[in-house]
């Protein structure tokens, strides 16, 4: 996928760079080549290609894991540092709603931000429910839980930690791939058939077309009605 990806990647770069190259070259503003239902799809299929890598990237490199700390003690996961700053307790609404309890995890991955997942405790219906806390990078996001919270003052929780490659590359791709379309619903420049599409040439684009006879108004090639072309004899 990513050898594949980079081809095709490498081919719509190609034709976008030829595409603003030839717009400088009829004094045009670089920025008007991407406009036109050619070079917007190129765009979109960039868009494609970067959801495929990121697709393909999570799938293949992401992982999960679990760490147990006590409050302020510190972990290691796949390269990164996990403290568990603190864990606090509190009741969600008042009177009858008191009974629902909430165990909030403080922790800090890689010296950062702290980040807090949750485990809410429903005590009218008996049930737990764990909320995530997302740390979002350019290259990864970080998924925390709360697995288990300690069972005495001072105990050991357990946290969960999930990896994901290029997960925000999903959401960039889309966005890509929308501006792409944008691109390609705006009438472009149409090409006529003689002009060259990879010169650097900036007569060529000024240049009327040449004719199979090589003039370039076409009068001698189509014979008048009802005479015939000359025979030349050797």
């Amino acid at each position: 996928v990513f050898f594949l990806g980079a081809f095709a990647a490498g081919a719509a770069f190609r034709q976008l760079g030829l595409a603003m190259r030839a717009a400088r070259a009829r004094k045009q503003s670089p920025l008007r080549a991407l406009v036109g239902r050619a070079n917007g799809g190129m765009i979109v299929h960039l868009g494609v290609i970067m959801i495929a890598i990121a697709i393909a990237a999570s799938r293949t490199y992401g992982s999960s894991g679990e760490v147990t700390l006590k409050a302020g003690e510190k972990g290691l996961f796949k390269g990164h540092t996990v403290e568990l700053v603190a864990i606090r307790k509190t009741y969600i609404g008042t009177g009858d709603q008191r009974r629902v309890k909430q165990i909030l995890a403080d922790v800090r991955v890689d010296n950062g931000r702290i980040d807090t997942p949750a485990l809410t405790s429903y005590s009218t219906s008996g049930m737990t429910v764990g909320t995530p806390s997302v740390h979002t990078g350019i290259l990864r996001d970080i998924y925390l839980t709360l697995v288990q919270q300690p069972q005495t003052t001072g105990g050991r929780a357990v946290i969960g930690v999930y990896l994901q490659p290029m997960t925000i590359w999903l959401w960039i791709g889309g966005l890509i791939m929308a501006f792409g379309t944008l691109l390609a619903a705006i009438p472009g420049r149409r090409r006529r058939p003689t002009d060259p599409t990879s010169t650097l040439d900036a007569g060529a684009f000024d240049r009327p077309a040449l004719t199979p006879s090589g003039d370039p108004h076409g009068a001698h090639d189509v014979p008048e009605p009802g005479t015939r072309e000359p025979v030349s004899v050797p």
